[in-house]
This record gives C-alpha cells, structure tokens and sequence, in this order.
C-alpha cells in the first residue's frame, strides 16, 4: 500500500505541478513577436509555456516611469504611467494553449478580434510616432490605482528604453524599464536605424529550436521586420514555433526518477 500511495503521489504532484505552474506567468513566459500602430493597431505573442483554460494575460502601452522592479509592491515597485489603453486577454477556448502557439490580436476601436481567445479592452491608440508595450499579470495600471502585480515583457518601438527624465504621452510615447525585465531575453526595442521609429515590426528569425535560444533570436533587432507602410506590411501572422528541448529540467528529471522508481518497486511486489 505504501508503494501504491507514493506512486499515487508522484503522479499526482506531476499533474498538479503542470496544471498549476503556468496558469501564474513568471517573466519570460511570453514574448511579443509583432506590433502594428497603423490601422487596424495590432499585437501578437507567443507563448513558450502552457496557457491554461480560463488564464488571463494584460497588454497596455501605459509607460513605465521608473524607480524599482515594476511590481508595484513595496519601496522597490515603481510608478506605472496612466490614461492609456489596456486589453486583458484571457483564454477562453476551454483547452490549454500549447507552448509554441502565436496568438495576435487586431484592434479596430471598436472591438478586438483575436485568433484564441478574448479581451477585455484593447490597444486601438498605439502611436506610430514610437510607444512601448508592456505584457504583465496584476491589476491597478488601468484604474490610476497601485499596480500590484508582475511584468512578464516588454517592447519599446520609440526607441531605447528611456533612462532619464520624465516620461510622456505626447509625440513618443517613451517609459522605462523595470529592472525585473532588465535581461535580453526579456525585452525588445527597436534598433536605430531606418526606419526611426517604425510603425510596424514583427519577428522574422528563426522558428524551430531550444526555447532558451528562441527567447534570445525574438529580441534580437536582426531577426525583425520594420516598415511605415501599413497596407504594404499587412496583417500579423499568427504561425507557430517548434520548439525542441534540448534537456530535462531539473527538477522534472527528479520527478520523473521517482515516479520510475515506485512503478518497478510496484512491479516486482506483484511478482512476489
């Protein structure tokens, strides 16, 4: 019996720790692949975890204006800007979204369409002059309230992220970045070089491979698409990535040893 319940118990913590882990982001879960400030304004991201049913996710380009890690919690959090828009995203297929999946949302001002899922709200006001985009977990960014919560990416089209001064809602839409984000696997902007500020952008690298390497080529300006030209860029595409693990992490490898473990102790019992 005490094989049976360890068994039990390993196959139990296995599919709670994959039905609980994703559904709370950490930074780095997602990452933003594409961008369009010209009518229809759009976004698209893509996930390298397992997005649960009923998971939400908040876009806004609100900036950042600095002073801590961007959590909002404690002396260290930050100060979120506010007045801008915000779209909550939440998957509302009833079946988990598979790492690898790209999801793009178009905006019209009227509405969101996206190809999985729905939002609340949407970013219809993105400025073609530069704006940043911030992904995050939490609540109080939309309302004026205290942001509580946590980043999980950011973009920057204006430009580099900004490390002086105030930031503004007029002309470039410039912010900060919290320094929880502050790793490149983490962050995007936009190199400068022609076009300045491109109203358009997505990631046009490679598709295939380790997820740790594909988080690096998605933020690497090289491996991007820019133009000015909305009708001529057209629309976001929603095309997966396949990824290959190259290794067992840690701590699966662990649980995967004892679950082997318990299920030969069960086997040579029965033969007995």
């Amino acid at each position: 019996m005490k094989i049976r319940a360890l068994l039990a118990a390993a196959l139990f913590l296995a599919g709670a720790s994959a039905a609980s882990a994703v559904t709370v982001l950490t930074p780095g879960d997602i990452s933003i692949v594409g961008y369009r400030s010209d009518a229809n304004d759009a976004l698209s991201f893509v996930t390298w975890v397992t997005i649960d049913p009923g998971a939400t996710i908040t876009f806004t380009d609100n900036g950042y204006d600095g002073g801590g890690d961007g959590s909002g919690i404690g002396a260290g959090g930050g100060t979120w800007g506010t007045g801008e828009e915000v779209a909550v995203w939440q998957n509302n297929s009833g079946f988990p979204v598979n790492p690898g999946t790209v999801v793009v949302g178009s905006f019209s001002g009227s509405g969101a369409s996206w190809n999985i899922g729905i939002s609340t709200g949407e970013l219809d006001g993105l400025a073609n002059a530069g704006d940043a985009i911030f992904a995050y977990q939490g609540s109080g960014i939309d309302g004026g309230g205290t942001f509580s919560g946590t980043p999980l990416f950011g973009l920057n089209f204006g430009g580099a992220w900004t490390t002086a001064g105030a930031i503004s809602s007029s002309g470039t839409d410039n912010s900060y970045l919290p320094s929880s984000l502050n790793s490149p696997a983490l962050n995007f902007f936009d190199p400068p070089s022609s076009p300045v500020h491109p109203d358009n952008g997505r990631y046009n690298g490679p598709m295939i491979g380790d997820p740790a390497v594909l988080k690096l080529a998605v933020t690497d300006p090289a491996n991007w698409i820019f133009n000015n030209d909305g009708a001529a860029f057209g629309t976001l595409p929603n095309g997966g990535f396949e990824l290959v693990v190259s290794a067992v992490p840690e701590p699966s490898r662990i649980l995967l040893l004892v679950v082997g473990i318990a299920s030969a102790a069960l086997r040579r019992r029965r033969r007995r």
